[in-house]
């Protein structure tokens, strides 16, 4: 995938399409050496069909990324493999999944976040 504003190719790693919820992941590592964990909001937002999240991680671990409805009954694990120090990108597909509130969650370590997001159809 090329950056359109520094024109930087980074690596992206395709996941299985017949997975409804998880389209691809890319690996951005803008940053060496990131200060902090971080769960970016997605974008858009609302969003129909797909959305963009952007994640930082500051030691090389396990980074586990879940989907929750708004009943707070987790959907799905979008990810969950061991993942570099630095800036990654996951983007959601929700076609299958009907509108309404979802709530993404990361771990990794001792961080862990929770941001929300609308899927409008």
């Amino acid at each position: 995938i090329q950056d359109p504003n520094t024109h930087e190719v980074k690596n992206s790693k395709i996941i299985d399409l017949r997975d409804p919820i998880i389209s691809s992941i890319s690996d951005k590592n803008k940053f060496k050496n990131p200060q902090s964990f971080s769960l970016s909001q997605n974008y858009p937002n609302p969003f129909n069909p797909t959305t963009t999240i952007n994640f930082t991680v500051v030691n090389t671990g396990n980074v586990e990324i879940s989907l929750y409805n708004a009943l707070g009954e987790k959907i799905k694990t979008v990810l969950n493999e061991t993942k570099k120090s630095g800036e990654h990108q996951l983007i959601i597909d929700g076609t299958d999944l009907t509108s309404g509130v979802y709530f993404y969650q990361m771990k990794s370590g001792n961080f862990s976040q929770t941001k929300k997001m609308l899927l409008l159809k």
